[in-house]
Formats: C-alpha cells, structure tokens, sequence
C-alpha cells in the first residue's frame, strides 16, 4: 500500500526526464502484479470447476488420473504463467 501511495507521488514527475523511467516502473509494478493475481484467480476457479467435472465420472480410474492429470497441468501453468504476464506488462 505505501509503495502504490508512494508510486501516486512519483507519478507527479513523471514529466521530467530524469523521473519518467521511475513513474513508468511505479505505474507497472501494481498493474503486472494485479494481473498476475488474476491469472492465479482464474486458474484456480477454471481448477475447480473441472475438479467437480471429475468428480461426477462414473469410472473411479478414469476419474482418479484425470484429476491427477488437471493438478499436474493446475500446477505447472500456476507456477508458469503469472511471471510470464509480469513481464507482458513490464
């Protein structure tokens, strides 16, 4: 919170060109981590939802390594892809 307060302040001299590389970064820094968030958010309601699709399968071994599969792939985009939308933005 002070760091987006303090990011505000820098905003302000942004005009100059010797602090417009530090209001782009203020500006950037909240922005890429609000996204990265919200691919962590949609990934896991996107989880969830197929989880309880699992669940409703019949065959116990067939659901048994779907579900497996789902965490493995829930796993490596969770650990993926909020540092790659990161960088997007910076």
């Amino acid at each position: 919170m002070l760091a987006a307060a303090a990011g505000l302040f820098a905003l302000g001299f942004g005009g100059l060109k010797e602090t417009t590389a530090k209001a782009r970064s203020a500006t950037l820094l909240p922005v890429s981590a609000g996204l990265s968030l919200l691919v962590v958010m949609l990934l896991t309601g996107t989880t969830l939802e197929m989880a309880w699709t699992v669940r409703s399968e019949t065959n116990p071994l067939f659901a048994a390594m779907s579900f497996l599969l789902l965490e493995i792939t829930a796993a490596a985009l969770a650990w993926l892809l909020p540092p790659a939308i990161g960088r997007i933005v910076r």
